[in-house]
């Protein structure tokens, strides 16, 4: 049902617009909200303004409900004007689709609810299309906004239908153990069920127009993780992008972590875009009022640190949502970036200040590439799903945090940001989507995933023979996809592990665990496992168990904590687990050409090549001036391009400021 192939040449043509837009520099935008009973003299000056600070991009949702007469009659005057105004001021239109919503969504549907109203969409489908796919001014259709439910709404008919379509047409695994199994339907119905709702949308629109490209921009990401599949989506987007709030989407995150999940949310859609180019479709430029988790005021030294934070991951762009406020209902007066009066605020001027250097160095900007590691940090769908599914609601958190939702990823993000504040970008990257097949000189951080499939075993064997090296913590490899315990009845990664767990015991929120070889004490949280060894070698004990080991397998080694050092450091303090990773992974980071001397929590270090040079974005999320020694090529020297404080001291950074550099030879 769901992974239709879409032809040679569908896919060429995406791989080639892909590689022409990263050609250009970043471009930068912000959403443009329409509204039927607007002065047409206030849209005329957004788009002005778009264009006097440096904006080329902007986004305008289509809604039905301002097109639709109901009578057979269609409206399209007002968009027209804005599409219109966009093409006169030399801004491209991120079109996004959006059918009628009931009264106070703000959001949009994730899916028909039935069979009638599938067909309503599509003639909304056919009549936006149509109508704007000559106009100049299009650049992109946005087939759905923010893609993501949380859970399939099988309570409606329609979907019920589809599930029932899927249970009858899904492939049956090769995999049985003998023993029961606890399938994770629903959810893995819900991967396949937002890959054929995207591709129907697609398919809709290619109806009447082939020549633009199509996007998609799922949201929440580090809650909707395991929804998405986005290798699937790669036959029918040309881009992919993520919707980016601190205020409804950073949960986890402290304010003064939030460039981390900033840099990880790129991280995780540049990896799942895989050939296309990727963008930050919705960045939160303005202020919450009466929505979001989280309300907050983004400062524009944030939004500095924001832009070029995306930039230096390699964005193709980033849009602000938004411009200008709606005026009614939900979300009323927040979130803009311009005054009441139509004045840009000190945000849009930051915005602007960013602008004017992309602009100014487009031979520097428009060649970058983001420069990584060969760290890889591994998300398994399967290990979030059941974590989400067997958390315990009532738990407290976050003293329970390893048995509460997020368990996995932020065990995950934990290591994430310790290399960060080393100067390390690491790379994040779903289970199915890591090519396994040459270890040689690569490393896998495996963090509390509690969860890997079976289909996963021999991949990792392959990996680590080959001469990768893996880190295990936690509960990594607790569960199979069937939520079998595959510890207790023959542990399938035991060769590669060289060894077993006898039992995993809770100790208390929060305990020490002592390693050697290298010699380092990690904060862990909640469960310590006890190991069995068989081939591997002890390098942590205690109590006269052993708490951790490493086996050299092929050419490679496996390196298990069956603790939860993540959430340790998540929780706690990240600087003894970012001590262990500088001499555990010290071959592994000789070959990385910009790093830090050493750790500095709460700054942010990232890498571009462009040509021969290197660009290096910093950013400094402490209360207090941090100077930085780098480790670095002494052939190149620093020149700076940016700051986002006046009279800047290069690699002084005073407290919120960004600086980026350019290494030139």
């Amino acid at each position: 049902m769901i992974k239709n192939t879409i032809t040679i040449l569908l896919t060429l043509w995406s791989a080639v617009l892909a590689y022409t837009q990263s050609t250009e520099i970043p471009a930068l935008g912000a959403q443009v909200i329409i509204e039927p009973a607007q002065e047409a003299k206030d849209v005329e000056t957004w788009f002005h303004l778009l264009k006097e600070n440096k904006m080329t991009v902007t986004r305008i949702r289509i809604f039905e409900e301002h097109l639709n007469q109901g009578t057979g009659n269609w409206d399209f005057s007002a968009y027209d004007r804005a599409f219109d105004l966009a093409h006169e001021n030399g801004i491209k239109v991120f079109a996004t689709l959006f059918p009628a919503v009931d009264p106070g969504n703000v959001g949009g549907f994730k899916f028909p609810r039935t069979e009638n109203h599938q067909k309503r969409i599509a003639e909304y489908i056919r009549q936006v299309v149509t109508h704007f796919k000559d106009h100049p001014a299009l650049y992109t259709w946005v087939l759905i906004n923010e893609p993501g439910a949380g859970k399939a709404p099988l309570e409606e008919p329609f979907t019920k239908t589809k599930y029932q379509q899927w249970l009858a047409n899904r492939e049956a695994s090769n995999y049985d153990n003998g023993y029961r199994k606890e399938e994770l339907l629903p959810e893995m119905f819900l991967r396949d069920y937002n890959t054929w709702y995207l591709q129907w949308l697609s398919d809709e629109v290619k109806r009447y127009d082939t020549k633009h490209p199509q996007h998609a921009n799922p949201h929440m990401l580090f809650n909707n993780l395991p929804e998405y599949d986005f290798s699937q989506w790669h036959p029918f987007l040309s881009s992919l992008g993520a919707s980016m709030h601190p205020s409804w989407h950073f949960g986890y995150f402290d304010r003064d972590q939030y460039p981390i999940a900033i840099s990880a949310n790129n991280d995780i859609i540049r990896a799942g875009a895989g050939p296309l180019s990727f963008w930050v479709t919705e960045l939160q430029g303005g202020n919450n009022t009466y929505s979001s988790y989280y309300p907050m005021n983004p400062t524009q030294e944030e939004i500095a640190q924001w832009l070029w934070t995306s930039i230096g991951c390699g964005a193709e762009g980033i849009i602000f949502w938004s411009l200008n406020q709606r005026t009614t209902g939900a979300e009323a007066g927040e979130w803009g970036m311009i005054t009441n009066y139509n004045e840009p605020t000190d945000r849009l001027r930051m915005a602007k200040k960013v602008g004017e250097t992309l602009g100014s160095n487009p031979s520097i900007f428009g060649s970058a590439t983001p420069v990584t590691s060969d760290v890889h940090i591994v998300y398994v769908p399967e290990a979030m799903i059941i974590q989400n599914r067997y958390q315990v609601k009532w738990a407290p958190a976050p003293r329970y945090a390893g048995r509460s939702q997020g368990a996995c990823i932020k065990s995950a993000l934990a290591y994430y940001e310790a290399l960060q504040e080393m100067g390390v970008s690491a790379n994040l990257v779903a289970s199915d989507d890591f090519n396994w097949e040459n270890g040689q000189g690569q490393v896998v951080i495996l963090a509390n995933q509690v969860a890997l499939p079976s289909r996963s075993w021999d991949k990792i064997d392959s990996f680590v023979k080959s001469g990768g090296k893996l880190i295990a913590s936690g509960l990594t490899g607790y569960f199979d996809e069937n939520v079998h315990n595959v510890m207790r009845t023959g542990w399938p990664l035991q060769k590669v592990f060289g060894a077993g767990v006898n039992e995993f015991k809770h100790i208390e929120e929060f305990f020490t665990l002592t390693l050697d070889d290298p010699g380092g004490s990690l904060p862990a949280h909640l469960w310590k496992g006890e190991l069995k060894l068989f081939d591997a070698e002890a390098i942590g004990t205690g109590q006269n168990i052993v708490t951790a080991s490493r086996h050299r397998y092929g050419k490679g080694e496996v390196v298990w904590i069956p603790s939860l050092v993540g959430l340790g450091a998540w929780q706690k303090d990240n600087a003894p687990l970012a001590q262990w990773l500088s001499k555990e992974l010290s071959s592994a980071l000789e070959s990385v050409h910009f790093q830090f001397a050493r750790q500095y929590p709460k700054v942010l270090l990232r890498v571009m090549r462009s040509g021969e040079n290197y660009i290096t974005v910093l950013v400094n999320k402490n209360e207090e001036e941090v100077e930085i020694e780098m480790k670095r090529p002494k052939i190149l020297p620093q020149s700076l391009l940016f700051s986002s404080h006046n009279n800047p001291t290069t690699l002084t950074l005073k407290p919120g400021e960004t600086q980026v550099l350019l290494w030139k030879k």
